[in-house]
């Protein structure tokens, strides 16, 4: 982004983009399903874990040269300020859904992140 300008495909853009496809169905009521709530599930422990990491994204950096420090970078922030967004967007659905299985999954990904908020 700093090299591109707005020519880049930003962390703002792609968050979007992941949101939309990730979590898309908490716009409704219906249930999600299992496929959903397991990339649902897989994308809450990527981000915790690159939030509580101090680590470098060095695999990246093997393949393409460019190391991204997450400490120092806007990642993390940007991240934090999902979870919170997140976490509400989740909230409200609990409210609005009547299938079980959708509920506790729901109710488990937001104490994962209640918790990891409060930490």
């Amino acid at each position: 982004e700093s090299m591109n300008g707005k020519l880049a495909y930003s962390i703002n853009e792609m968050i979007i983009d992941l949101d939309k496809s990730i979590w898309g169905d908490l716009n409704n009521p219906n249930p999600t399903n299992i496929y959903n709530r397991n990339l649902q599930k897989s994308y809450i422990n990527i981000l915790i874990d690159m939030i509580e990491e101090d680590k470098k994204q060095s695999s990246y950096a093997r393949r393409f040269g460019n190391n991204i420090d997450y400490a120092s970078s806007d990642i993390k922030p940007i991240l934090i300020g999902k979870i919170f967004d997140l976490n509400r967007k989740i909230k409200s659905k609990i409210k609005r859904t009547k299938d079980d299985s959708t509920t506790n999954h729901l109710k488990y990904i937001s104490m994962q992140l209640s918790e990891f908020l409060d930490d």
